[in-house]
C-alpha cells in the first residue's frame, strides 16, 4: 500500500511538471522564444511594408487603422487593448504608454502610443508579425495626445508592437508588447 501511494505521488508530480513545461513553451512573447525575435533585432531581416491606402470594409497589412475603419470613431468602442507597456524618454523619464490595440471584426492589430507628443518628440511605432517576418513601421511628430501605427492582420499569426521616442537629446529605449 505504501509503495502504491509513493508511485501515485511520483506520477502526479511528473504530470504537473510536464504540464508546466508545455504551458511555458506555449506562452506567447516569452524572452528567448525563437518565434518572437528580440526587440533589438535588426530590421534587415524583416520585410517592411509601406503604408497602404485602404479599401473601405477590406482591412489589410500596412493600412492606417482609422482609415481602414478598424479604429475609427464609429467602431472604437469595440477595439480592445491586448497589452500595454511603459514608453520612456532618453534618460529614463516616463513618456507614456504603448498599447497593442486589436479590432476583432477586422482581425487586425496596431500600436498606439499615449503621451505628450510635440514637434520635438517623434514617436516611432513598428508592428511585427513573426510568423512571416512582416513589419509595418510608422512615425509621428506633431501635437497630439496619442499616435498610432499601421495595422497588421492577425489571421496568420500573433503580432507585437515596438515603440521609441526620438528627441533632440537622442532616442529613448525601444519597448515591446507581448505577441498576441
Amino acid at each position: 500500500r505504501g509503495l502504491r501511494a509513493f508511485v501515485l505521488v511520483g506520477v502526479l508530480l511528473v504530470v504537473v511538471v510536464l504540464a508546466g513545461a508545455v504551458l511555458w513553451l506555449l506562452k506567447p512573447g516569452r524572452q528567448g522564444d525563437p518565434a518572437v525575435p528580440d526587440a533589438s533585432a535588426g530590421t534587415g531581416e524583416w520585410r517592411e511594408l509601406a503604408e497602404v491606402l485602404p479599401s473601405p470594409g477590406r482591412p489589410g497589412d500596412g493600412m492606417d487603422p482609422i482609415r481602414a475603419e478598424c479604429g475609427s470613431p464609429a467602431v472604437v468602442a469595440t477595439v480592445i487593448t491586448l497589452d500595454e507597456v511603459s514608453v520612456r524618454l532618453p534618460g529614463g523619464a516616463e513618456f507614456g504608454r504603448l498599447r497593442l490595440r486589436h479590432q476583432p471584426s477586422c482581425r487586425a492589430s496596431w500600436g498606439q502610443v499615449l503621451g505628450p507628443h510635440g514637434q520635438d518628440r517623434v514617436v516611432h511605432i513598428v508592428l511585427r508579425r513573426p510568423a512571416d517576418r512582416v513589419s509595418a513601421p510608422s512615425s509621428f511628430g506633431g501635437q497630439s495626445p496619442t499616435s498610432h501605427g499601421n495595422l497588421l492582420l492577425t489571421t496568420s499569426g500573433c503580432v507585437y508592437a515596438e515603440a521609441f521616442v526620438r528627441t533632440p537629446e537622442g532616442d529613448g529605449p525601444v519597448v515591446r508588447t507581448r505577441c498576441a
